[in-house]
């Protein structure tokens, strides 16, 4: 029973484990995932203009009268807007039509649409891969524009150079219809929802075409971040008093949100684990030192008719070695059967992951080692003559 128990412990450990360094692993490459954009020391702060005082020509002259003071603070290299900001939780998704290529409502491609001002991709330094970046002539009056990303560009004109070609995002401004935009850039791409998602196609208008009242500003800064906050707050109330700039944030912080979950779950299995492999060493010791003292008598006589201290030790690690067979035999078993239930919640690695596998009964078997060694420790030292007299 005693050591039908260990096994049992062995094996759910091992199931613990197993599942700990999947998820472990699965953090790791969600941490080294590259979002597409540099979020080292950049803050953001949301803004909102209120349509009763703010015209959107107003909203817009609002933003480029502001930049220039945000660039001017110290330590600051460039300063953005942009809604919403990618990481931010909000996404505004909309269908579109290809000029020269009318196809079905139902059959229209999407894509998620940001609105930005210029220097929002040199901020966050998300590359331009071709044509140039918004600038002071993307007016309300000038040629409606816009940026897509190489995902989108793939999507639509796989082959084929996008820039010069027009397509219209199903997004107007009050009692404006939509337009078709001239492609000017294509951008590379970028994580907006969560790092595990793939590159999905992405499209960006000037702000100053289409002003939603709302915008996070993105500060970049060559000290850290968390020093700006204050200043973006004064720079904003600066131009007008009533205006609050509010959840300042870093975009790491962001970033971090976005693997909160995973991080937790991964600690959380992490130290059940750990714990069943405490409970397993200390039940595989005792039984182990049980099993000693029970057959003093007999490793007395082996040591008297010529036996070494050695084969005291092959004697006792053995007996516990051959548990952990037992015990890692039963819980791969399970492992293989349970961790699909985990796999909604892996990224870059598979449930069968190997590495995973290995490195759990490698360290699973160096604890039993470890867990025989001090009993087997006292095998060796057995005095046939006491434990004898003493029988």
């Amino acid at each position: 029973m005693r050591s039908s128990l260990v096994i049992v412990e062995m094996a759910l450990a091992l199931v613990l484990l197993v599942g700990s360094g999947l998820l472990i692993r699965s953090l790791l490459h969600l941490q080294n995932v590259n979002p597409g954009f540099d979020a080292h020391n950049v803050m953001t702060s949301n803004v909102d203009l209120p349509d009763a005082k703010y015209t959107d020509a107003k909203k817009a002259q609002y933003f480029t009268d502001l930049m220039p003071h945000l660039n001017s603070l110290p330590g600051v290299q460039s300063a953005a807007g942009i809604y919403p900001l990618p990481m931010g939780g909000d996404e505004i998704r909309t269908s579109f039509q290809v000029d020269g290529h009318p196809v079905a409502k139902s059959e229209e491609a999407h894509t998620s649409l940001r609105d930005v001002t210029p220097d929002y991709f040199a901020t966050m330094r998300i590359p331009i891969l071709q044509g140039r970046d918004f600038g002071a002539q993307d007016q309300v009056a000038s040629t409606p524009v816009i940026i897509i990303n190489e995902a989108l560009a793939r999507q639509v004109f796989a082959g084929e150079n996008p820039i010069g070609k027009h397509i219209m995002p199903e997004v107007g401004q009050g009692a404006s219809e939509p337009v078709m935009r001239e492609i000017v850039g294509v951008v590379g791409n970028v994580k907006s929802r969560d790092l595990s998602d793939e590159w999905t196609p992405e499209s960006y208008i000037p702000y100053a075409q289409l002003s939603f009242g709302s915008l996070t500003l993105v500060v970049r800064s060559a000290q850290d971040a968390h020093s700006l906050a204050k200043s973006i707050a004064e720079t904003v109330r600066s131009l007008d008093k009533d205006l609050p700039a509010y959840a300042p944030k870093t975009v790491e912080d962001y970033l971090n949100g976005t693997i909160a979950q995973p991080r937790f779950n991964t600690y959380l299995l992490g130290i059940f684990a750990a714990l069943a492999m405490l409970l397993t060493a200390v039940g595989l010791y005792g039984v182990i030192s049980y099993s000693v003292a029970q057959r003093t008598h007999e490793l007395a006589i082996r040591m008297a008719l010529g036996g070494q201290p050695r084969d005291m030790l092959r004697l006792v690690v053995g007996q516990g070695l051959r548990l952990a067979i037992f015990g890692v035999g039963i819980g791969l078993a399970a492992a293989f059967a349970l961790m699909h239930f985990l796999s909604s919640m892996l990224f870059g690695v598979s449930t069968a992951d190997p590495i995973s596998y290995v490195a759990v009964v490698s360290l699973l078997l160096a604890v039993v080692i470890v867990a025989c060694y001090v009993p087997a420790r006292s095998a060796m030292h057995v005095d046939p003559m006491v434990a004898l007299r003493y029988e």
